[in-house]
């Protein structure tokens, strides 16, 4: 029985990690030729078909398992359907070759498709870990049970013992009263009760034996069976959280993916440069194409790691550039560094979505706004503040900031993910809260600040150092 449990819960555990995989290969398909689209490179194209044919293996692999689950059924059927017609997308723009309107078509339909499929892959994953919970459930009842018939059978015993008693001497009385007592003892769920002794008796000494012998190998049954419990129990909970943190990580690189620069963004940056060139020699321009050039590099290529603080920085003055430019006298910029930031590291995009904020909800109605930006290395963190002389936020509102934030970013107006975003991502990555503190009032302007933890040889630092 103790086999049987082992072998199902390695099967269970193979599938989740092949679902997990999956979801994995579904992003390398397309990020592998999205590269090859845009630089034409073979070895891009080599590994797109590596991954889609890791996809096949994997679906290949788990679809028996899988099947087993009317749910999970539904979501692999889908899922394997949209991979066929992802084949058949992809090889309908080789065949195209060069990018024009109906290859380009096809390819936002691609695009959108891989969408679907990493969505499907991810409630795939969700759904067979309800099934397989469900399951080890109900194996548990079922041992549960078992062990109910060994406690009616243990007392069953016991009766017949005292039966038996009835018509032998007082040794033998002695000796069923012992057993009796233990196997009441054992159906209460004592496990921690004492061997029964020999008896002279050969009879009873060997029911001794074979009592015993029962008794601790139920013991060893049932520690066994709550370890093996508690082992699942713990591994679904990390497993809950790895899924919560890999959810908010593929929301972030989709939401990069598809809105990589905010369309007004975007759009009004554009204009500044087409009127600026068509007034002067140029050299603006130039500054104002490369201040974007490098914002649209930087969120390409920094997607899912940490990035050097100063490189955030970096192109953050690119942005503020652009703002400049774009706001005149409007909107000035203050930036300080106190102390040595070399070393320091920091998720992409955290400092960009709060200046936009600062910007869009604070300054960009007012005559005279500014913005000052300072950064300060401390012994065990480097704080980052960012206040504006913006309008301010109510003491209401500043209550539901970051849900209200959250449920704004739905709709999209910024380039970057929202307050809420870079909250959650700072607190999953260092594991603790209360790194983000927002201090406003109505018309007098907004301070941010943001704490960013240093090791340096030592543990993460905690908020008690803030």
């Amino acid at each position: 029985m103790q086999n049987t449990i082992t072998k199902e819960y390695d099967r269970t555990m193979k599938i989740n990690i092949q679902l997990s995989q999956l979801a994995i290969e579904i992003n390398k398909s397309m990020n592998s030729f999205d590269q090859y689209i845009k630089n034409r490179d073979s070895e891009d194209l080599q590994h797109h078909y590596t991954s889609v044919e890791k996809i096949g293996n994997i679906l290949k692999t788990i679809e028996t398992e899988v099947r087993r689950d009317k749910d999970s059924g539904i979501f692999f059927r889908n899922l394997e359907n949209m991979f066929d017609y992802q084949k058949q997308l992809t090889d309908t723009i080789l065949v195209d070759g060069g990018l024009n309107v109906y290859s380009y078509r096809k390819f936002n339909e691609l695009r959108t498709l891989s969408a679907y499929m990493n969505n499907h892959a991810q409630m795939l994953i969700t759904s067979y870990l309800d099934y397989t919970n469900q399951h080890y459930s109900n194996t548990l009842q079922s041992y549960k049970e078992t062990e109910r018939s060994i406690a009616v059978t243990i007392l069953f015993f016991s009766f017949i013992s005292f039966v038996f008693a009835i018509f032998l001497s007082n040794n033998t009385l002695e000796m069923i009263t012992a057993l009796a007592a233990s196997a009441e003892q054992l159906a209460k769920g004592n496990w921690e009760v004492e061997d029964i002794k020999e008896n002279a008796y050969q009879e009873f000494s060997m029911m001794a034996q074979a009592f015993n012998h029962m008794k601790n190998n139920i013991k060893y049954f049932v520690e066994e069976l709550r370890r093996k419990s508690e082992v699942e129990i713990n591994l679904n909970k990390e497993k809950l959280i790895s899924l919560e943190k890999d959810k908010l990580l593929k929301e972030s690189q989709l939401m990069t993916l598809q809105n990589q620069m905010d369309p007004h963004f975007l759009f009004n940056t554009l204009n500044i440069i087409a009127r600026i060139a068509m007034f002067e020699g140029g050299n603006n321009t130039v500054r104002l194409i490369q201040a974007t050039a490098k914002i649209l590099r930087y969120n390409l290529s920094n997607k899912n790691k940490l990035v050097k603080l100063e490189e955030e920085i970096s192109t953050l003055k690119a942005y503020i550039f652009i703002q400049e430019t774009r706001f005149q006298d409007q909107i000035t910029f203050e930036l300080q560094i106190k102390g040595n930031i070399d070393d320091v590291e920091i998720l992409p995009m955290t400092l960009q979505p709060i200046v936009e904020n600062a910007i869009i909800h604070g300054l960009q109605d007012q005559e005279e706004g500014k913005i000052e930006i300072l950064i300060l290395r401390e012994k065990n963190y480097v704080k980052v503040q960012i206040k504006d002389n913006g309008r301010g936020i109510s003491e209401e509102k500043l209550k539901h900031i970051f849900k209200e934030n959250s449920e704004k970013n739905k709709k999209g107006h910024t380039t970057g993910l929202g307050l809420s975003n870079v909250k959650k991502r700072l607190e999953l990555h260092f594991g603790m809260e209360n790194l983000i503190f927002i201090d406003s009032q109505v018309d007098q302007g907004t301070s941010i600040d943001i704490f960013i933890p240093l090791k340096d040889g030592e543990p993460h630092a905690t908020t008690d150092d803030y």
